[in-house]
């Protein structure tokens, strides 16, 4: 973990002398959609040390595109820990940072992801902090949050830097078939209703688009690890499609359903978690 610690505050110090006169603004493509040799625009990665490590992927959560971090071997043979950073300059306090994430972890992997704020001064003073570790991903988008924790007044300008790594702890060795897709980053006030303890948020929160042509997506919330099923049924009630059967952590999620093989009309969409049923209705044109 020290070793970690070390890299990553090493890697910080290093771009940002690279970032220092870059063009004022918040967060730089925080959805991936710009890309430029190999690497989305604005964003260093781990590719400038051992290529394919964090790519393109088009299986994104909005938009076209996402970062898709995959663990791989180098020449030597030896996993290679892949990382995506951003810097860019902020004069405001965020309250947090929100991302989409899918993928596989495999053995005892994780995915950290941190936000920093330091004073861009010669003190450099660290102004705000947020650190979180996720042991768990799933097949499906989940909503995912770091709570970031001011230590410092929110008038002071400062260099903002977004950082995400899979890891493995000390002693421990990175799978390479582990690997997590990540899009649609917010930095800023919290408006996710997560962090206020919303417990009468709706189970289905939203199916789109409702009427569906090629693709609908199901967003929901669920409060604890348990199983979820998720089926597509038609009128008569025959399952017409399985979507989703697996054991996920709570957080919101968005589901994909591929509905481009089905004829026109009614359908219902039973979301089933932990042995409780929830339906919608959806169409298909």
């Amino acid at each position: 973990m020290l070793i970690f610690v070390f890299m990553k505050k090493y890697f910080f110090l290093v771009f940002i002398l690279a970032f220092t006169h870059s063009a004022f603004c918040q967060l730089q493509n925080p959805s991936f959609e710009l890309w430029d040799a190999g690497d989305p625009v604005y964003w260093q990665t781990s590719n400038f040390y051992d290529p394919g490590t964090a790519i393109q992927s088009n299986d994104a959560h909005g938009g076209d595109f996402a970062l898709s971090m995959n663990v791989a071997l180098d020449s030597n043979g030896i996993a290679v820990a892949p990382y995506a950073l951003n810097i860019f300059p902020l004069t405001t306090m965020p309250e947090v940072l929100t991302f989409w994430m899918k993928g596989n972890l495999q053995g005892n992997n994780s995915i950290n992801a941190s936000f920093t704020l330091i004073e861009t001064d010669t003190n450099a003073n660290i102004l705000a902090y947020g650190d979180q570790t996720f042991s768990t991903v799933s097949n499906v988008y989940q909503y995912k949050f770091v709570n970031v924790l001011p230590f410092l007044g929110p008038s002071l300008f400062g260099q903002g830097s977004i950082y995400f790594a899979i890891t493995a702890p000390v002693g421990n060795s990175l799978n390479v078939s582990s690997s997590v897709i990540i899009d649609d980053l917010y930095l800023g006030a919290d408006n996710t209703g997560l962090l206020s303890g919303d417990k009468n948020k709706q189970i289905i929160e939203q199916l789109y688009p409702n009427p569906a042509r090629e693709m609908a997506y199901l967003v929901f919330n669920k409060k604890e690890y348990s199983e979820v099923r998720l089926n597509v049924y038609d009128m008569l009630g025959n399952m017409v499609k399985e979507v989703l059967h697996e054991n996920m952590p709570e957080g919101k999620f968005k589901a994909e359903i591929n509905t481009s093989e089905l004829n026109a009309g009614v359908y219902f969409c039973k979301l089933t978690i932990d042995g409780i049923d929830y339906s919608c209705k959806l169409i298909k044109q």
